[in-house]
């Protein structure tokens, strides 16, 4: 996975693998209360339509974050092993 940090804003971008099903992930993500918002909607050249999520912190209470990210990395780590996003 690649985080790409900038200074301010109140959101970031991350690279998944390619084997990440996007809409998969989104979809088990959503389910279980883990908001992300999928990148490839951002991008108009399809080149760069490779599985991006963007993640918004700035309207989510501090102690729902961590929890939020260890769901999402398990979910990423699930999904690209598979092509699926699995509950965990």
């Amino acid at each position: 996975m690649l985080v790409n940090p900038e200074a301010g804003g109140s959101s970031f971008w991350l690279r998944l693998p390619d084997t990440v099903n996007l809409s998969e992930l989104v979809s088990r993500c959503m389910d279980d209360g883990v908001i992300i918002e999928p990148g490839d909607v951002h991008f108009m050249d399809e080149k760069f339509k490779r599985p991006f999520i963007r993640l918004g912190f700035s309207a989510i209470e501090k102690n729902q974050i961590e929890p939020g990210i260890r769901k999402l990395a398990l979910y990423v780590e699930h999904s690209a092993r598979s092509g699926i996003a699995v509950a965990v």
